[in-house]
Protein backbone atom coordinates (compact mmCIF):
# COMPACT_ATOMS: atom_id res chain seq x y z
CA UNK A 1 0.00 0.00 0.00
CA UNK A 2 1.27 3.11 -0.94
CA UNK A 3 0.81 6.17 1.28
CA UNK A 4 0.51 9.21 -0.98
CA UNK A 5 0.91 11.75 0.87
CA UNK A 6 4.74 11.02 2.13
CA UNK A 7 5.27 9.88 -1.32
CA UNK A 8 4.66 13.31 -2.75
CA UNK A 9 8.00 14.44 -1.52
CA UNK A 10 9.94 11.18 -2.00
CA UNK A 11 12.19 11.59 -5.22
CA UNK A 12 12.21 7.61 -5.85
CA UNK A 13 8.93 7.65 -6.14
CA UNK A 14 8.82 10.74 -9.06
CA UNK A 15 8.16 7.88 -11.66
CA UNK A 16 4.90 6.73 -10.09
CA UNK A 17 2.91 9.95 -8.43
CA UNK A 18 1.98 12.95 -10.10
CA UNK A 19 2.06 15.83 -7.82
CA UNK A 20 -0.62 17.68 -9.78
CA UNK A 21 -4.07 17.43 -8.39
CA UNK A 22 -6.82 16.55 -11.29
CA UNK A 23 -9.43 19.50 -11.16
CA UNK A 24 -12.63 20.05 -13.39
CA UNK A 25 -14.98 23.10 -13.73
CA UNK A 26 -18.66 22.59 -12.78
CA UNK A 27 -21.62 25.57 -13.51
CA UNK A 28 -23.41 25.24 -10.34
CA UNK A 29 -27.18 25.45 -11.51
CA UNK A 30 -30.46 24.35 -9.93
CA UNK A 31 -29.88 20.91 -11.01
CA UNK A 32 -26.88 20.92 -8.08
CA UNK A 33 -27.69 22.61 -5.58
CA UNK A 34 -24.92 20.64 -3.20
CA UNK A 35 -21.69 19.96 -2.86
CA UNK A 36 -20.68 16.54 -1.53
CA UNK A 37 -16.90 16.25 0.06
CA UNK A 38 -15.64 12.79 1.26
CA UNK A 39 -12.94 10.78 1.58
CA UNK A 40 -12.48 7.35 -0.67
CA UNK A 41 -14.06 5.45 2.91
CA UNK A 42 -17.20 6.54 0.74
CA UNK A 43 -16.13 6.75 -2.62
CA UNK A 44 -14.83 3.41 -2.66
CA UNK A 45 -18.65 2.12 -1.79
CA UNK A 46 -20.74 4.39 -3.41
CA UNK A 47 -20.94 6.39 -7.14
CA UNK A 48 -21.37 10.15 -7.45
CA UNK A 49 -24.99 9.27 -8.77
CA UNK A 50 -25.89 6.94 -5.46
CA UNK A 51 -24.48 9.73 -3.29
CA UNK A 52 -26.99 11.77 -5.23
CA UNK A 53 -29.72 10.20 -4.81
CA UNK A 54 -29.21 8.92 -1.41
CA UNK A 55 -29.67 12.58 -0.42
CA UNK A 56 -31.81 14.47 -3.11
CA UNK A 57 -34.60 15.06 -0.90
CA UNK A 58 -32.78 15.85 2.47
CA UNK A 59 -32.57 19.57 3.33
CA UNK A 60 -30.27 19.43 6.12
CA UNK A 61 -27.04 19.19 5.29
CA UNK A 62 -26.48 17.26 8.52
CA UNK A 63 -28.72 14.77 8.04
CA UNK A 64 -27.59 14.14 4.85
CA UNK A 65 -24.26 13.79 5.31
CA UNK A 66 -25.71 11.45 8.40
CA UNK A 67 -27.00 9.79 5.29
CA UNK A 68 -24.10 8.55 3.45
CA UNK A 69 -21.74 7.87 6.16
CA UNK A 70 -24.71 5.42 7.10
CA UNK A 71 -24.30 4.17 3.59
CA UNK A 72 -20.97 3.67 3.58
CA UNK A 73 -21.39 1.56 6.84
CA UNK A 74 -24.00 -0.36 5.24
CA UNK A 75 -21.84 -1.13 2.20
CA UNK A 76 -19.28 -2.35 4.50
CA UNK A 77 -16.93 0.68 4.08
CA UNK A 78 -12.74 -0.96 5.47
CA UNK A 79 -11.26 3.24 5.58
CA UNK A 80 -11.69 5.65 7.60
CA UNK A 81 -15.08 8.03 6.17
CA UNK A 82 -15.48 11.26 6.18
CA UNK A 83 -18.13 13.09 4.84
CA UNK A 84 -19.66 16.91 4.48
CA UNK A 85 -22.82 18.03 2.80
CA UNK A 86 -22.81 22.16 1.70
CA UNK A 87 -25.93 23.37 0.46
CA UNK A 88 -25.50 25.67 -2.33
CA UNK A 89 -27.43 28.84 -2.08
CA UNK A 90 -28.53 29.53 -5.99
Amino acid sequence: VLAVTRALGDSSMKEFIIGAPYTTRTEIGSDNPYLILACDGLWDVCTDQEAVELIKDIVSPTKASQMLLEHALKRFSTDNISVMVIRLQI
